[in-house]
């Protein structure tokens, strides 16, 4: 059977299991789910009125745990609404979690900032930061996603022809392409894992180590879970508005100038320095009489009417008290994976090639686990205020020895595993246990994996206290309205606040 009739074949299958989702979902899920929500989670906007109503209060108080960026994005909303008194707790001396920059002094003795944890952004998922970056005065620089791979000896980059790419393997990735741009938007795929859909269509094995996984990479920092996430999700990131990556060509992205640190300064200077608290650890979250207790590593102790969780969930679990069975079957069944990280200025990690010199360099070689592989970025390319002549250089997952008088710094980050099993916790249950005993989920693991998540989680939890912050583009509105919906279930209605 022959390529072409093959995808036929299949094609008709994922329209016909389309239009069996929409059977399914209209009228046999979404009523169950609907009631579920109804008698488990009351719309967050008509308990918090009620509440309002009976104490008389014309604000509420609030606590937010964590300043990552998810933390922040509620407080910035919160202070937007005007309808709430709020107080940031940190754990550590500095603001911003995961948008960490590194200072370090560049060649002619001046202090830099270059970013480790968040680094680039999308000009259309990303539209409600821009606004916020724009509100603010953040400044950007133009970037992009570019990569040179060497995937077992064989070698490859984007806009450069040649090298070790087969004919066959260059009619493979148009059709990729094509296919994901014809299934961006089927809802058959929503459950349907990846990497089934990747075999479904015969792509092999090599053809996705090869092109498919380095180019998920630059986004996921992990292999794992990256053929276990929806097949929908992952074809958005090949094509459409929101594609982010590209086998052939590089794509545009932006970077915060000078390191995200500035956006963190702005909004924390927005903010105000008096609601923000660094180096309070709190110990525990207790509910109780309609109010929330908040305990600090130093003894503290306030109650609060409102507690926005924007912490992890490791974190979560530690502190939150009387945990109920939905919650403790949540927290179980949501995962994370370490990711390794050293800045560092050794060039023998990069293609000793020069024209396969990318932003972004993937290396695998045979004898590595399949699961392994080592990622470099140009980090004085990826942001113009660096001197490229003197690499700087970001590898995740190190291999290969890097020389030790040549490290500036080591980092591990913990992710959430973004697959299925965790698309469906938490848009099918997380919902359930917002609000209850009037503590939130605001972190970025309630909603997706990233910057943009992280941003949405904290907004939408604030949108849902009623200190929603209304996008003035309908884009910007439209990608946060969905958020709000994925967070909240089916009895929330973003457009009310």
């Amino acid at each position: 059977m022959g390529s072409q009739q093959s995808d036929n074949i299949i094609r008709y299958i994922f329209y016909v299991g389309w239009f069996l989702c929409f059977l399914i979902y209209n009228f046999c899920m979404r009523p169950i789910f609907f009631l579920l929500h109804l008698l488990l989670s009351r719309d967050p906007a008509s308990r918090l009125q009620n509440s309002l109503q009976k104490s008389g209060k014309t604000k509420r108080k609030v606590a937010i745990v964590g300043s990552g960026v998810s933390g922040l994005a509620a407080a910035y909303a919160l202070k937007k609404g005007g309808k709430h008194d709020f107080t940031v707790f940190e754990a550590q001396e500095e603001l911003g979690g995961h948008a960490y920059s590194f200072e370090y002094k560049g060649p002619d003795g001046s202090k830099r900032g270059v970013d480790v944890g968040f680094i680039f952004g999308h000009y259309f998922s990303y539209a409600q930061i821009l606004e916020i970056y724009n509100e603010l005065g953040i400044e950007l620089t133009e970037s992009a996603i570019d990569l040179s791979v060497n995937y077992h000896g064989e070698k490859w980059a984007t806009d450069l022809n040649g090298f070790d790419v087969s004919q066959e393997e260059e009619r493979e990735v148009d059709r990729f392409n094509r296919l994901a741009g014809e299934f961006k938007d089927c809802p058959a795929l929503n459950l349907l894992p990846f990497g089934l859909y990747c075999s479904l269509f015969n792509f092999s094995d090599k053809f996705c180590e090869k092109f498919v996984t380095p180019s998920l990479c630059t986004l996921f920092i992990s292999k794992t879970g990256l053929y276990r996430q929806s097949a929908r999700f992952m074809l958005n990131m090949f094509a459409g508005p929101n594609r982010f990556v590209d086998l052939r060509h590089g794509t545009r992205t932006w970077v915060v100038k000078n390191g995200s640190r500035n956006s963190v300064q702005k909004l924390a200077q927005f903010l105000g320095k008096e609601n923000l608290r660094v180096n309070t650890p709190v110990e525990s979250v207790e509910r109780g009489d309609g109010k929330v207790n908040v305990v600090t590593s130093d003894g503290g102790s306030e109650t609060f009417d409102d507690v926005i969780l924007c912490c992890h969930v490791p974190q979560t679990k530690k502190i939150l008290k009387g945990q109920n069975w939905i919650e403790r079957l949540i927290f179980n069944l949501v995962r994370y994976h370490p990711v390794d990280g050293i800045l560092h200025t050794d060039d023998s990690v990069l293609p000793e090639d020069k024209r396969l010199h990318r932003h972004f360099n993937y290396w695998q070689e045979k004898k590595m686990d399949k699961k392994t592989f080592e990622l470099t970025g140009r980090m004085s390319a990826i942001f113009k205020h660096l001197d490229d002549s003197n690499p700087l250089l970001y590898t995740l997952c190190p291999h290969r020895k890097i020389e030790e008088s040549k490290i500036l710094l080591k980092s591990t980050w913990y992710h959430q595993v973004q697959d299925i099993q965790h698309l469906v916790v938490t848009r099918a249950l997380v919902p359930m246990i917002q609000g209850l005993g009037n503590v939130w989920h605001g972190n970025s693991w309630v909603l997706w994996l990233g910057h943009s998540g992280a941003y949405d989680a904290g907004m939408a939890v604030a949108a849902a206290m009623g200190g929603g912050y209304h996008m003035r583009s309908s884009e910007a509105n439209r990608i946060f309205g969905e958020s709000c919906m994925d967070m909240f279930g089916p009895t929330f209605k973003y457009s009310s606040f």
